[in-house]
């Protein structure tokens, strides 16, 4: 009986370092580059709290003056993470890979819609 509780309490311990893990593999900041006919704007998002469910996103427009804007929304499921801001009708969805570091998305803003990669960085450039 006591060979099982050792087991159990060694699995759950696995398995939470497993799911800590996961955490803290999109935290921080992810750089894109949207371009659209002629232009080019870069958008960095930064992540905290994530987890299975809601996140805290922050977008900072580089190239605008490096304005920043708290996301209304940010919510990862599986490999899919969501982004919007309802007031900019702002939305960005696409499939996150923490491995590779890359989140590919499509970046809708009104009639704007568009392919974006985000590449996770260590800071966001000037």
């Amino acid at each position: 009986m006591k060979k099982l509780q050792i087991s159990i309490l060694l699995l759950a311990l696995f398995t939470a370092g497993l799911f800590a893990q996961q955490k803290k593999s999109i935290d921080g900041i992810w750089l894109g580059t949207l371009k659209v006919q002629s232009m080019e704007l870069r958008l960095a998002f930064t992540f905290t709290g994530s987890d299975e469910g809601n996140l805290e996103a922050v977008m900072t427009s580089i190239d605008q003056g490096r304005a920043e804007v708290p996301m209304d929304k940010a919510i990862l499921k599986g490999d899919t993470l969501l982004v919007s801001h309802v007031a900019a009708g702002i939305k960005i969805r696409g499939v996150i890979d923490p491995a590779k570091k890359s989140w590919e998305t499509e970046f809708t803003q009104g009639p704007v819609i568009a392919p974006l990669l985000f590449n996770k960085v260590e800071s966001i450039p000037e």
